[in-house]
């Protein structure tokens, strides 16, 4: 069997010594790395900004207020504002806000966030959602809390016209807490967070994310001590230097050196805002808050430029393949987006095979340098519920895998973006992949479909 050209995932899993990948001109390694230096040296293509339509879109417009939503054996409660001028045809940006303790959602939309109606609501769908609990962050209320939201981000996408890539949390004390939880566990859906008022409760936060900190120096119920405490830690993920900036915002600042797209605004501020302390919401805070989710560009506007050739697929899939092994059967095409955003790549699999390698999509002639550290950035979604393994490796000999991340696609598009350091000597192309086969198709047939991939060296 391993005289035959497979895969070369499996030819790895059979322990295959001497391979031809499916696919590629065999040549040396030599001329392999010189085809990969032409590729990266070509311009990049203008940048585009992203827009992704959610499922909601086209349909008519839905209801506004204070609504609920059956989850589980639960309700929640939340209040929907929409912008001025939005229609179920535009993709709006969407913003979720969390309370203070013992405060509600309604509260919150009406008095405690000070023009945060006007400043933030005017530009966005705004869901004021209540905790599950009079707080969000102690035991028996966290993870309920949770669940809603979760419940509601899918409710919100499905009924609702909403830019995926523009979604949002804030919350102040309490809900501050809260913000963070979404930002480390949900990091995938966000593209960037505020906190008033708050800190991190979790120990494990591995997480990237620009965002936006508030604080007093005279805060008696979260001490400005917490403050610092997370946001030194997402100084440290969004790998910032010790500089500080002038924002447009008198009392913030921004980190310098931050890594690209990830950065992060400090504000303190000395107002008397709650029981003469500065635990509340500042008057400052709205404007601050609105500015820095408007600074936020997907793709970031000083993007490094990108190794993959072609990752926006608005025309073709070169130089992109399927990998369909004797077992498993699909086929690859290019699918024109809603709203002219351009062609997708798309893998329709209608016979998985036995493992998840056997239908995958690849891009093959990465060349990776030791020591540096790359981002992995795609957009993906699917016809149905299912799962897809995304690896970047060696394409030939030993083949080994740098980066293997498994990935639940549903019909919302949803965007990744991860990280790895390259510590292998090996210096030959390297081949990212998305595969789709095995069990990880839990129904077929089903059609997987990736846009605006990229890999960046930092």
């Amino acid at each position: 069997m391993c005289k035959h050209a497979v895969p070369w995932l499996l030819a790895a899993a059979l322990g295959c010594s001497s391979t031809t990948v499916v696919g590629v001109r065999e040549s040396s390694v030599e001329d392999a790395s010189v085809e990969v230096v032409e590729r990266v040296q070509k311009a990049p293509p203008p940048p585009r900004a992203i827009v992704s339509p959610s499922t909601g879109c086209g349909r008519e417009r839905g209801a506004e207020g204070e609504l609920s939503l059956a989850f589980g054996d639960r309700t929640g409660e939340y209040l929907l504002t929409f912008p001025p001028g939005y229609t179920p045809d535009v993709p709006a940006p969407l913003v979720f806000a969390f309370h203070g303790f013992t405060r509600t959602h309604v509260q919150m939309a009406r008095g405690d966030a000070s023009r945060l109606s006007e400043e933030v609501g005017s530009r966005a769908i705004m869901a004021y959602v209540k905790s599950q609990g009079e707080s969000w962050d102690r035991p028996g209320e966290l993870e309920p809390s949770l669940e809603l939201y979760d419940a509601l981000y899918a409710h919100l996408l499905a009924t609702h016209c909403v830019d995926v890539e523009r979604v949002f949390a804030l919350g102040i004390s309490s809900g501050g807490f809260f913000t963070t939880e979404v930002a480390c566990r949900r990091p995938e859906r966000l593209a960037a967070a505020a906190v008033v008022s708050g800190a991190i409760e979790t120990s494990s936060c591995d997480t990237r994310m620009p965002i936006l900190f508030v604080h007093g120096p005279a805060d008696t119920e979260v001490p400005v001590s917490r403050g610092w405490h997370v946001r030194d830690h997402f100084l440290s993920e969004n790998g910032c230097g010790p500089r500080t900036q002038a924002t447009s915002v008198e009392q913030c600042v921004q980190y310098a050196d931050c890594r690209p797209g990830y950065p992060l605004w400090w504000c303190q501020h000395d107002e008397p805002t709650y029981d003469n302390t500065n635990h509340g919401w500042p008057s400052f805070a709205s404007q601050a808050i609105a500015t820095f989710f408007d600074t936020i560009k997907v793709p970031p506007a000083n993007e490094p430029p990108n190794l993959i050739e072609n990752g926006r697929f608005d025309s073709t899939s070169t130089p992109w393949q399927a990998n369909l092994t004797p077992g498993a059967s699909g086929s690859m095409q290019v699918q024109a987006q809603a709203g002219g955003q351009g062609g997708a790549l798309c893998l329709t699999i209608d016979d998985a095979g036995q493992f998840a390698w056997d239908a995958a999509l690849a891009y093959l002639g990465l060349q990776l340098e030791r020591g540096k550290r790359y981002t992995i950035d795609f957009r993906a979604w699917a016809s149905a519920p299912t799962v897809v393994r995304a690896t970047l490796g060696m394409a030939s000999a030993p083949y080994r895998e740098h980066y293997v991340r498994y990935f639940e696609l549903g019909a919302q598009p949803r965007h990744w973006r991860d990280f790895i350091e390259m510590s292998d000597p090996y210096t030959a192309p390297h081949q990212l992949a998305f595969q789709g086969g095995g069990p990880a198709a839990r129904t077929v047939p089903v059609t997987l479909c990736f846009d605006d991939v990229q890999v960046t060296a930092e």
